[in-house]
Formats: structure tokens, C-alpha cells, sequence
């Protein structure tokens, strides 16, 4: 674990250094492919993590779950398009405790209401970093899905008061964070340059592909398969193979439906994240519980 997260931070740096060489949009179309490859396969096994013997949380059939999951996630693209601000927010609360659940359940036994706000609250510190330092490209994502702006002041607030939150969370939960405390503090003084230098996407990526995305598919092939070996992360990639080809599909489809509606490119792809992250956040929340 300590191996796989020091090649992470390496890499990290390495990203950071060559975004002063490489163009900005070589940088994003790196970032998109990296998103919609590793970043969604991450979440392309949700099904057979539902009916998985170890958390199966329906009876229904494969084809029953894969109805309703869909269904799910059209309800939030329905979610974003009749009720924008409030479908924002929620993307942005649940997705940071999802974050934060990610980045640090490993030091915990036990989930409890402290632990949990210990997530929220580092996941919260993400988000605003992140909002902070790209203010004009989230306020025009905000503003091409509800025609609202954010007064850059609110972004400030948001950032301290994330960090006061993380600072209380953490001292409640310092016994269990304590060794890894300052690694912690380096990787979010890491990210935090990431945010700072990077575009809004390919800071998004950095974090969402290295840090989340990649941890959570080694986490989840071993709780399918026993242990996270070469041949147990083909065998997962293989299983998402269908289920990611459907989600490009669905990503393909909501291009195609949206792209003369005057919305950016960048808008339609944090609808589709948004979308898959709400029944993802579910399964990976119920994968946790039964590994605590």
C-alpha cells in the first residue's frame, strides 16, 4: 500500500513539472482519455459489486439491477436538467464524502459518525482547493448548467471553513490518523500545487484518476477476487469492458442530444460524472461497511 501511494505521489510531481512543458490542450486531451478510461471503468463493476455473495443488497436478476441502476442514474441526468442548483450541490456533498471515504478508510475499523466527518471534511477541503484556485472555469460550468455565478468571495468562505472543519475532524481522530499525518499533509500540499497550476479538468483528472480512480479498482478486485494480482485487475477490467462501453454510449448519446443547446462540452461531461458517481458512491459506501 505505502509502495503503490509513493509511486502515486512521484507521478504526481512528474505531472506537475511537465505541466509547464506540455500544451494546455495536449493536457486536457490527456485528461479527458484518462477520465473516461481508468476514471470510469472505477465504477463500471458497481453491479457485480451489488450482487457480489459478500454484499448482495438485491434479489433481483443481473438484467433487473442493470434496469434500475440505469434508471438511477437518468433520474440525475433528469436531476440537472429540472432542478440544477440542487442537483450541484448534492454532486458536490456526496462526491466529497466519497473522496474522502477513498482516500483514508484504510486507516479506520470502524465507521463512525466522527470517522465520517472526517471524510466529509477532507473531501470538502479538496473540492474548495480545487473551486478555489479555478473560479472562472467553475462558475462557468455552474453558469452553463443554471445560469447562476458564485461571488468569488463565497469560494474563500468555503475554503476556510472546509479547513477548519478537516483541523476539528482530525483532532477528534488523531489516534488513528496520527502516522500518517504528515505523508497526508505533504499529498494535500502536492494536490494543492496541482489545483493551483493546472486547468480545472486536468487538475480534476490528476486527482480523480491517480488518487481515486486507480486505489478504488485494486480496493475493489480484492474484494471480488481475493487480492489485487496482474491477472485479478485484467479480470476486472474485463468485466467492466460492457458496462463501460454503455457508459460511453450513454455519454455519446447526451453529447449528441445537448451539443446545440448552446451547453460546453465541459458542462455535458460533469452531468455524465455526476450521474455515475450517485449509485457509485452507494456501492462503494456499502463495500466499506462490510469490510469494517
Amino acid at each position: 500500500m505505502s509502495k503503490n501511494k509513493n509511486i502515486i505521489m512521484v507521478l504526481t510531481a512528474i505531472l506537475l513539472v511537465g505541466s509547464f512543458i506540455l500544451p494546455i490542450q495536449i493536457q486536457q486531451v490527456i485528461s479527458f482519455v484518462l477520465i473516461l478510461t481508468a476514471g470510469v471503468i472505477h465504477g463500471a463493476n458497481d453491479l457485480y459489486l451489488l450482487q457480489d455473495p459478500k454484499l448482495t443488497l438485491f434479489n433481483y436478476s443481473h438484467l433487473k439491477s442493470l434496469i434500475l441502476y440505469l434508471f438511477f442514474v437518468l433520474a440525475v441526468f433528469g436531476g440537472f436538467y429540472f432542478f440544477p442548483i440542487l442537483a450541484l450541490i448534492s454532486f458536490v456533498l456526496l462526491s466529497a464524502y466519497h473522496f474522502g471515504e477513498q482516500h483514508w478508510s484504510y486507516c479506520f475499523h470502524k465507521t463512525t459518525a466522527k470517522v465520517r466527518s472526517f471524510y466529509f471534511s477532507y473531501g470538502a477541503l479538496l473540492f474548495m482547493l480545487l473551486f478555489y484556485f479555478n473560479i472562472d472555469e467553475v462558475n462557468s460550468v455552474i453558469n452553463d448548467l443554471s445560469g447562476y455565478s458564485i461571488a468569488p468571495h463565497y469560494y474563500l468562505y468555503g475554503l476556510v471553513i472546509s479547513f477548519l472543519l478537516l483541523f476539528v475532524t482530525a483532532i477528534l481522530t488523531l489516534n488513528k490518523i496520527r502516522s500518517e499525518a504528515f505523508y497526508q499533509l505533504v499529498v494535500l500540499t502536492l494536490l494543492g500545487a496541482v489545483f493551483y497550476y493546472f486547468t480545472l479538468i486536468v487538475a480534476f483528472a490528476v486527482y480523480f484518476v491517480f488518487w481515486h480512480s486507480i486505489p478504488s479498482i485494486k480496493e475493489q478486485s480484492q474484494f471480488l477476487f481475493g487480492d489485487a494480482n496482474n491477472n485479478h485487475l485484467l479480470l476486472y477490467i474485463k468485466k467492466a469492458l460492457l458496462y463501460w462501453l454503455l457508459s460511453m454510449l450513454i455519454l455519446g448519446i447526451l453529447y449528441t442530444m445537448l451539443k446545440d443547446s448552446n451547453q460546453e462540452m465541459l458542462s455535458i461531461f460533469f452531468c455524465f460524472l455526476a450521474a455515475i458517481t450517485f449509485p457509485h458512491a452507494f456501492v462503494i459506501l456499502k463495500m466499506k461497511e462490510k469490510n469494517t
